[in-house]
């Protein structure tokens, strides 16, 4: 029997057994990206092919559990984003968007810098739980770029579409919130932790309050945090003890 806003200690399939089909209204993956970063998670595979066959039995998994209306984010690198995407689409997912996160870092010397990262937005039909105006975005946004001329043919066409607030805009595939710099409050110790800002965007448009999210692979443990934070119940899996009782759990204990 699985339990609500429970971190489980385990493989994510260990996980996924304990769960009933069609239970769950949101997945946010963020998994091993396959020798990007140096961490033994990222290096576990033999091959390409192995990585991938992986891949597919978690996303099989996450179409058993979840809703109808329930929607499947998964975060991966430039060079991998392709074949997941392919493989969610055998698997019966609907490619609804292909979101780019603009983090603002990257060097390279015999490349383009990689200053982005991917996140697949995937559901079951063509009308999702969807909030846009949970996660409408003002002018003076941070997050939004946008140009003069673009923002007053934006606001042109609103004037006619009473279901958007004033000088507010649908969020792009392309979001500038930048990384978890060494020096911010939020930053903890792990290699890919993403921001407070791009989890509550997702948790917000694809979920509603009382909904339960699984975070398959909590690593630093944003997804849990900003579930707390947004009244949605969590079931999460984190295969590292050390992540859940040195990160995770402290990260938790502060919002108490």
């Amino acid at each position: 029997m699985i339990e609500l806003n429970k971190i489980y200690n385990e493989d994510c399939f260990n996980t996924f057994a304990k769960m009933s089909d069609n239970s769950i209204d949101l997945i946010i993956a963020d998994p091993p990206y396959y020798e990007i970063v140096k961490e033994d998670w990222d290096n576990q595979w033999k091959s390409e092919e192995e990585y991938y066959e992986w891949a597919r039995n978690w996303i099989k998994e996450s179409k058993r559990i979840l809703k109808e209306s329930g929607s499947l984010y998964i975060w991966n690198w430039f060079d991998k984003i392709c074949t997941i995407g392919h493989i969610a689409k055998e698997e019966g997912f609907i490619i609804r968007n292909l979101i780019t996160w603009n983090r603002g870092a990257g060097r390279e010397r015999y490349n383009w810098a990689s200053a982005k990262e991917d996140l697949l937005y995937l559901t079951l039909t063509d009308k999702p739980t969807f909030n846009l105006d949970a996660v409408l975005i003002g002018q003076d946004d941070p997050s939004r770029k946008m140009k003069k001329s673009s923002w007053e043919r934006v606001q042109y066409v609103r004037k006619n579409r009473k279901n958007f607030e004033d000088n507010k805009v649908n969020p792009s595939n392309v979001w500038f919130n930048s990384h978890v710099t060494h020096n911010s409050k939020e930053k903890v110790d792990h290699p890919t932790q993403k921001p407070l800002s791009v989890c509550d965007r997702i948790v917000k448009a694809s979920s509603n309050e009382g909904d339960t999210v699984y975070i398959p692979f909590a690593g630093s443990g944003s997804e849990i945090v900003s579930c707390i934070n947004n009244n949605r119940n969590y079931i999460a899996s984190e295969i590292s003890k050390k992540y859940i009782e040195e990160i995770i759990k402290p990260r938790l204990k502060d919002l108490q």
